[in-house]
């Protein structure tokens, strides 16, 4: 313990830098001024992210709950950066006075984990891992289909990987203290983001609050990445510059309780939010079933989650949207009137009631399903599209023509409007207007499953009414 005790000391003076104190207590600030400014950076940009998610719901482009965008580029480039600056501490360390230091071999370890969760961040490679095997093993009724959220799979690696970033904190960077905090702080921040990632939802969703979760847990997961990146180089460069030394002895006790109680008190908080709601954990089965297309296993997990809280409206949507993705249009329907009857007034809702009634040959039902959604929202399109449908199967074009312009005005179905309104001005004899709704359909969403039939039919309709043109010269 007293060897401890010593190797920790704040205090101690590098053996390095004995011999140049002016040095050692100059360097510092220079190195504030080389990484503070990209800290600075770093955590600008971290907050535009959140404000930009906060002030633009609907787009993708900043959506912290999706991949393949800004935010998750920011992680990937993050993560990297946290590897490159783990291998330069490593050459630093081989080609210096500190070669002999404990743990040196951990440092490309530590460079080569996290240049994989920067490809993870990027390709969403985890989501795949054992959830896959899970879920073909296990009924669909298992708890354990969501009882093995990405980080319980792999808790010993994080296990491992928070203990060895501690030793490094712990031997590395102990005599900075500021550069210890970081580290730690980046641990203590990921911690908070696996607990809310993995368990807090039950907590957050019925509230209506989810976004605010999402913000949270992004928010945390990538200011960790931004203190252990700034510790991590600022600890390269200095080592580079022979200014800090290692310590000479690893305090395991300290290191493993700091990683140890980290995780520790992560799984007991994942623990206490999940194993206390079942019907959240069932639900989370279902939800991982649909995305994956098998509705049947998904009916199955919702109706399990129902048993437990029988009277939740979001389980209950949830529910009558797989059934209607399953083609089960009856359970729809009766599932979709009790969600719409748990909820507030909800535009989609109805909408989606109207869907299930109109596949399972209730017309007339699902026209006032749609009504009562555009009663909600006059400005829904989706509902104008399908009220649009459903008049045009029931031959009143005229209805059906005002819906189709009315959905026009939401950007969101605006292609499918135009391309509703056109074919039915074509049925009409009026190609000429039908022709330019296509080429709006077209503009609108230019990569639509119909596009390559409307640019023939958009040719087609160039010719005939380029004969039916009177010849200018007669």
């Amino acid at each position: 313990m007293a060897a401890d005790r010593e190797a920790l000391d704040p205090t101690e003076v590098p053996p390095s830098l004995a011999a140049s104190g002016s040095r050692s207590r100059a360097e510092p600030g220079g190195r504030r001024r080389v990484l503070l400014p990209y800290l600075t950076a770093l955590l600008i940009f971290q907050a535009l992210l959140v404000v930009a998610y906060i002030l633009l719901p609907h787009s993708d482009f900043f959506d912290l709950d999706k991949e393949y965008n800004l935010p998750s580029l920011f992680s990937t480039l993050q993560l990297a950066g946290i590897g490159v600056a783990s291998l330069f501490a490593f050459e630093a360390e081989r080609g210096g006075p500190a070669r002999r230091a404990p743990l040196v071999w951990a440092w490309p370890l530590i460079g080569l984990g996290f240049f994989y969760l920067a490809a993870d961040e990027m390709l969403a490679i985890h989501e795949g891992v054992m959830t896959d095997v899970v879920r073909h093993v296990l009924p669909p009724d298992s708890l354990i289909q969501a009882v093995m959220p990405w980080q319980m799979i792999f808790a010993p690696g994080i296990l491992g990987a928070f203990t060895m970033i501690s030793a490094m904190g712990y031997t590395r960077l102990a005599g900075r203290r500021s550069l210890l905090a970081a580290a730690l702080a980046g641990l203590g921040f990921w911690a908070i983001s696996f607990v809310l990632e993995g368990a807090a939802k039950p907590f957050f969703i019925p509230r209506g609050i989810y976004r605010l979760e999402v913000g949270l847990e992004e928010s945390a997961e990538m200011l960790g990445e931004t203190l252990v990146l700034f510790a991590f180089a600022t600890y390269a460069l200095a080592a580079a510059r022979e200014e800090l030394a290692p310590r000479e002895f690893v305090p395991w006790r300290l290191l493993i309780g700091t990683a140890g109680g980290l995780v520790a008190a992560a799984a007991v908080a994942i623990a206490a939010f999940t194993l206390s709601n079942p019907g959240y954990l069932h639900r989370r089965a279902g939800d991982k079933f649909v995305e994956k297309h098998e509705y049947d296993s998904a009916i199955t997990a919702y109706r399990r989650a129902l048993e437990v809280v029988p009277n939740d409206a979001d389980i209950t949507r949830r529910l009558a949207r797989a059934q209607l993705d399953a083609r089960h249009y009856p359970d729809a329907v009766v599932s979709y009137r009790q969600a719409i009857s748990l909820s507030p007034p909800a535009a989609d809702l109805q909408n989606d009631l109207g869907v299930a009634l109109q596949h399972a040959g209730q017309i007339d039902d699902a026209i006032v399903a749609y009504e009562a959604a555009i009663g909600i929202d006059a400005a829904y399109g989706r509902a104008h599209d399908n009220l649009g449908l459903a008049l045009e199967s029931r031959k009143d074009y005229a209805g059906a023509e005002q819906h189709y312009r009315l959905a026009t005005a939401d950007r969101r179905v605006a292609a499918d409007a135009h391309r509703y309104l056109g074919n039915l001005l074509e049925r009409r004899g009026q190609l000429q207007e039908a022709r330019q709704h296509w080429r709006e359909s077209l503009t609108a969403d230019p990569h639509q499953s119909e596009a390559q039939t409307l640019r023939r039919r958009i040719d087609e309709a160039d010719r005939a009414l380029s004969q039916h043109r009177p010849d200018s010269a007669s």
